[in-house]
This record gives C-alpha cells, structure tokens and sequence, in this order.
C-alpha cells in the first residue's frame, strides 16, 4: 500500500511509513509504548473474542491492534464485561460482531474505536468508556482522574508516586 501525506506531493514520508509497516509486519516496536496491558491478560481477551478482537494481526494501515491494549491492568475486567455484552449485543441482533481496531487510555479514559455493530454496541461502548473515569487503571479498584504530568485515572494508593 502506498499512502501519501497531504503536503508530501513527493512522497517523502514513505519511508517512514514503510519502516512503521515493517515494524508491526513483524511484531517490533510494538512492545514500546507508554503503557499497555499484560500480556497473560491481553491473550485472555483475544482468547476468549476471538471475533471482536480480529484485527490484532492486520497492518497498522488497517488497524491499531497490533499495539495491543494500550491501558493498564486495571481495565481489565471493564474491558472483559465490555467484550461479553458486545458479543451478546451481536448475537440478540444477528449482526457481525464489531471489528476492534483500537484500544487505548487518553486524558485518564477509556477510548475503545470499533468498526460495525450497532446502536446499542455504541451506546454499551459510551457507558464502558464514562464507567474508566471511576476505575483506577493500575489495580480496578475505585479511582478518579488525577492530573500531574499525565492525566489518569488512579486510586489514592497509585496516584502517590512509588520510590
């Protein structure tokens, strides 16, 4: 695939482009990153959703999953109910299940961007989405959004910083 960048008439940036592509062909560079799940945890999801999560091996051209979930552990169990009434929604409604193309925190939320699904896959996305604001990120107990540096939401035992 060749892409070009608005203001790049010469295609100047293609090599950047293909180095990220080699990259994620391969699986490099996909460990480096801020943070991200587990991955005894990160294997459970796509396990158990193999259907939602099926983009995880697709070109970073096509889909972010190749990065994994970019939250921490904490998430997890948000994330797995998500999961489960996500496929239970696609049931009920005899669609495809939607496609997962990327997982990830940004300003201490949960954002979790799908392709298909439905009216009520988006509205169960919505209320996973506002329920991460109230979840610490590190352990799934309580929390709130803190500032200070990056913005998280953690509870007060992770929003001291650790020695």
């Amino acid at each position: 695939m060749n892409m070009m960048f608005v203001g790049d008439p010469h295609g100047s940036y293609q090599h950047i482009i293909t180095a990220v592509q080699e990259m994620t062909d391969t699986g490099a560079g996909c460990e480096v990153r801020r943070r991200a799940m587990n991955r005894e945890l990160t294997e459970k999801l796509y396990h158990d959703f193999p259907e939602l999560y099926r983009s995880r091996n697709k070109p970073i051209t096509v889909s972010l999953m190749c990065f994994g979930f970019e939250c921490g552990d904490g998430w997890f169990q948000l994330l797995y109910d998500l999961s489960t009434d996500l496929m239970r929604i696609s049931t009920e409604a005899a669609i495809e299940p939607p496609e997962v193309v990327q997982v990830k925190e940004k300003f201490g939320c949960l954002r979790y961007y799908v392709d298909g699904g439905n009216d009520d896959t988006e509205h169960r996305i919505d209320q996973a989405e506002a329920a991460s604001e109230h979840i610490c990120e590190v352990c799934g107990q309580a929390g709130e959004i803190r500032s200070g540096g990056w913005i998280q939401t953690l509870c007060e035992e992770h929003r001291r910083p650790h020695s």
